[in-house]
């Protein structure tokens, strides 16, 4: 009950939406690609918060967060839990590093590095936060 309101949720998977549904904590549930820049209106929400949505596979070149920014207002954040596995060795670290060196967002926090669930010990994630510029266009220009 801290943080965003309203929330939106969206998955490809319309069993996930249906547990999705059950939680009490949507005000609307989505089945669509996060990956579809024509999914949500540019500028039209405050924060992006993903738990196991990136992998290697999702951010080839980095459009998925660009479409992302897009839909996000200046000064909205991202916040992703993302494997260790997934991040070391794979796109995503330079396609993050890009975006902050174009001035489209800032890493404002990391955490340290955590079992990704009690019962798994070879899988570890970290929480990483951006914040977008607050003087960039909902198109991610500068």
């Amino acid at each position: 009950r801290l943080g965003f309101s309203p929330v939106l949720g969206v998955d490809l998977s319309a069993p996930m939406l249906r547990i999705a549904a059950t939680k009490g904590c949507y005000r609307e549930l989505l089945r669509g690609d996060l990956t579809d820049r024509t999914l949500l209106p540019p500028g039209s929400l405050d924060a992006v918060v993903c738990v196991g949505t990136l992998t290697p596979n999702h951010v080839e070149d980095g459009a998925t967060l660009h479409t992302w920014l897009e839909w996000l207002r200046p000064g909205g954040v991202i916040c992703a839990s993302i494997r260790d596995d997934f991040w070391e060795g794979s796109p995503l670290p330079n396609a993050c590093q890009r975006l902050q060196e174009e001035g489209l967002w800032t890493l404002v926090e990391e955490t340290e590095s955590a079992r990704y669930t009690p019962l798994v010990n070879d899988v570890a994630f970290r929480v990483r936060t951006w914040r977008k510029a607050v003087d960039c266009l909902a198109s991610g220009s500068t």
